[in-house]
């Protein structure tokens, strides 16, 4: 899906988007998110689902969180702990120092 990437006079480097996710019922699925450019060392990110949940009894039954973090990648798993399986997307951000060079203009 797109990816926005901001370019900040002080040199912050950030990247944010969304991604669709299908998981299977009582499993989990693994997304890679490559940044557009890469930062200068490991970013801070945050990752939430997006759409409403329906028929899930509790905010553990489908959860998504980072599950690894690089300077040129994001990786995302996304549990489903239900009896059903569940598609929808995901909103991610990553904020860090920028690299010379690889800034976005």
């Amino acid at each position: 899906m797109a990816q926005t990437t901001i370019k900040h006079p002080n040199s912050c480097h950030i990247a944010a988007g969304v991604e669709a996710y299908s998981v299977a019922a009582n499993s989990y699925s693994e997304y890679t998110i490559n940044f557009a450019h890469q930062f200068y060392s490991s970013p801070t990110c945050a990752v939430t689902l997006r759409d409403s949940i329906s028929n899930v009894s509790n905010a553990f039954s489908l959860c998504a969180w980072i599950n690894s973090v690089s300077t040129t990648a994001l990786k995302v798993r996304v549990y489903n702990n239900t009896s059903s399986s569940k598609t929808g997307s995901f909103h991610w951000i990553a904020v860090g120092g920028a690299e010379a060079g690889t800034l976005a203009t």
